[in-house]
């Protein structure tokens, strides 16, 4: 398992929608094709959680210039 690597493993889930298949086949991201969609949601959710995760490392690198 990833886990047991010590690769973080993002809670939740994005599932294959067709807003979302829609979106990326006319070039758009699921927030511009459908942005009140379940897809845009779970897009969003797992966005938040990356950021989160990368926001101590690059207020860090910051400090230290």
């Amino acid at each position: 398992m990833l886990t047991d690597l010590g690769a973080p493993v993002l809670p939740g889930q994005v599932s294959q929608r067709a807003s979302l298949s829609h979106a990326l086949i006319s070039g758009q991201s699921v927030n511009e094709y459908d942005p009140g969609s379940r897809a845009a949601e779970e897009v969003g959710a797992m966005w938040s959680t990356v950021v989160d995760l990368v926001r101590p490392a690059a207020e860090a690198r910051r400090t230290r210039r």
